[in-house]
């Protein structure tokens, strides 16, 4: 047992150990030239430039727009905002209906504080806001709220429901938001959004 020990350790060795005066250098194709106040740049004309001392990188142009319109500029960008007008909607009456189907002592014998109780009717506030943003950008053509109804008997299913709806409308907004054509609308998603 000891023999094979001592003969595994020498090929673990043999196999790791690194040669003494090998040098492990770059390849010359992968040596850089110089630095200067952009970064690293190759040689050979293999920079932005073409003749090897440029930047390594295409800097973005600003697009920053001086006098912004908040208004859906295409039919993709007013759909996409209906439905998010429409997920608002849905937000802000199933905050506010779980706080009147519910009474506070049933909230506060679920395990509630006074406080996450009120957090409930912050979110239902904040709603109130992304709703009334998005009807803005909308116009006078805007979703109006619908009639909803909810398949839930119990607080724990309330919670359940307004994490499922809360999670679909999140990641439905930012899916569509890189695809929106307004960035201003699209900011104004997002500012909103991150709030949630």
């Amino acid at each position: 047992m000891k023999h094979n020990l001592v003969i595994f350790a020498a090929l673990a060795l043999q196999t790791f150990a690194v040669p003494w005066g090998t040098n492990y250098r770059a390849a010359k194709w992968a040596k850089r030239d110089k630095f200067n106040a952009f970064g690293w740049t190759l040689r050979n004309g293999t920079s932005n430039n073409g003749q090897g001392n440029g930047p390594m990188y295409s800097p973005i142009p600003s697009t920053l727009e001086q006098n912004p319109s908040y208004q859906a500029v295409t039919d993709f960008d007013f759909n996409s905002l209906q439905v998010g007008i429409h997920q608002e909607y849905l937000e802000l009456d199933l905050f506010n209906y779980g706080l009147v189907r519910f009474s506070e002592k049933a909230f506060l014998d679920y395990g509630l504080t006074r406080d996450e109780i009120h957090l409930i009717r912050f979110f239902a506030q904040q709603e109130i806001g992304h709703a009334e943003v998005v009807s803005h950008m909308l116009g006078p053509n805007a979703a109006k709220p619908c009639k909803y109804a909810y398949n839930f008997n119990n607080i724990g299913e309330y919670f359940d429901f307004c994490q499922r709806v809360t999670r679909y409308g999140e990641s439905g907004v930012y899916g569509f938001l890189p695809l929106l054509e307004n960035r201003a609308v699209a900011q104004i998603l997002l500012q909103s959004i991150t709030t949630e």
